[in-house]
């Protein structure tokens, strides 16, 4: 099947081709890891028929107030946050890879190290525009609810996953959450609003620390709580393990496991001092102080690295995206401890101080199937300790077989009924995760 790409240069365009299609996958810088870029054939194999790159949109950054900033079109989240810098003002959260686009950011509820105190994108976004099937503008505000149909849905939402990034389903209260998460199921997001902040200057301290493999997991929640306890001054708290730090290729860090702090510099003194007395097991004498361009070149280079390594193989990503609660999350740690024991290379990293951590194998050929038979595994696991099993990159295509599993009737049945008051004929990413077959 024969597998089209348009590429409209501005919003004439783009309601001319989605006049002219029957479907269309909306896409951005082509950054997201759950729809397989680079086999443009398994694409068209899981039945897509067009899609619309959205990057040549043309693009503007409007600082309404000192509180929200719109973005229209192809702007980056480094677009966005050096327009916001030079102004002293910054961006609630941002994606690692901050090439990608913000509207696609919103599309897949990207989130990043920064939610870790300030929140997700869901709770900075203020107002949406967007594009419908029939090539009508319409505005979702946050300070709107969608209507009383969901109710049901809403309480499955509240009583296992509110306090997660994202759930197995996205959390459709506000009418901006119609474009949030939806993955472009709903509408082609053309510009947002968002809550801005007054730009901090943090440093990144890395702390080695002993491998996961060895050390004694309960060791890593009462670190979390604290971070979590003092996040006015911890922004983020991230975590490599030692291959993932030779995937960075800094010279600097040593072969070992870190964990990272992100501290506002006016509070770096009272944190370590605090780190120190209540964390007598941590190694601060070895710690390494990165302001952010240096960290954020370190940290971006394992998840490229990573893909790098799987296009080159001609393998399609086998890892994970799972998020658990702070007391649950010595048991995601023994589950990556026994994927770790499997005899197949692997890099962890990730969102520690939101349990929330990347797994991803680098098989050869000969590993594919185990590494993927793992994965299902794991997912019935995720499921059965409560966790959310796609937290940060979405569910594209590559995820979709895994999702059903927590998707219960009723689910379903929403997404069926959403799909026909926002999209009837169909046109937006039909083989999304709105979609059960």
């Amino acid at each position: 099947m024969l597998l089209k790409i348009f590429t409209p240069k501005d919003l004439s365009d783009l309601k001319n081709i989605l006049s002219h299609s029957s479907e269309l996958l909306p896409f951005g810088s082509g950054t997201s890891t759950v729809i397989p870029f680079s086999h443009k054939e398994v694409i068209a194999s899981a039945g897509v028929k067009a899609m619309v790159d959205l990057s040549c949109m043309p693009k503007a950054m409007n600082l309404l107030s000192d509180e929200i900033v719109e973005v229209v079109g192809a702007v980056s989240w480094q677009e966005l946050r050096e327009f916001l810098n030079v102004q002293g003002l910054e961006v609630g959260c941002w994606p690692t890879d901050q090439s990608a686009l913000v509207l696609s950011g919103l599309a897949t509820s990207a989130t990043g190290e920064r939610c870790f105190s300030r929140g997700t994108l869901r709770d900075h976004c203020t107002e949406i525009t967007y594009l419908d099937g029939e090539g009508s503008i319409q505005t979702l505000s946050n300070n709107r609810l969608i209507d009383s149909e969901l109710e049901a849905y809403q309480n499955a939402y509240k009583e296992k996953y509110l306090e997660f990034k994202n759930a197995p389903f996205p959390r459709l209260e506000k009418e901006t959450d119609l474009m949030i998460g939806t993955e472009g199921q709903l509408g082609i997001i053309l510009s947002a609003k968002l809550k801005i902040f007054k730009l901090l200057k943090t440093s990144f301290i890395l702390i080695p620390f002993e491998s996961f493999l060895d050390t004694d997991l309960s060791q890593y929640e009462p670190l979390i709580k604290f971070s979590k306890s003092n996040k006015d001054k911890i922004l983020s708290f991230e975590f490599l393990d030692k291959n993932s730090v030779r995937f960075s290729e800094d010279s600097s860090l040593s072969e070992s496991d870190y964990l990272i702090f992100e501290i506002v510099e006016s509070d770096i003194e009272t944190m370590l001092e605090s780190l120190s007395s209540k964390f007598s097991f941590l190694n601060l004498e070895s710690a390494l102080v990165l302001e952010e361009s240096k960290f954020h070149a370190l940290r971006v280079k394992i998840p490229r690295k990573v893909n790098e390594y799987l296009s080159t193989s001609n393998i399609i990503k086998i890892g994970t995206d799972a998020q658990v609660k702070r007391e649950d999350f010595a048991k995601l740690m023994s589950l990556y401890r026994e994927f770790a024991h499997k005899g197949i290379n692997y890099v962890l990293f990730g969102h520690i101080g939101d349990c929330h951590l990347h797994f991803n194998f680098l098989p050869n050929s000969s590993h594919d199937q185990l590494a993927n038979g793992l994965i299902e595994e794991f997912y019935a696991n995720i499921k059965n300790i409560g966790g959310s099993p796609f937290a940060e990159h979405g569910i594209g295509l590559i995820k979709k077989k895994f999702i059903k599993e927590f998707h219960g009737p009723m689910i379903v049945k929403t997404f069926e009924y959403l799909k026909q008051k926002y999209d009837p004929k169909n046109k937006f990413f039909s083989k999304g995760f709105m979609k059960h077959e």
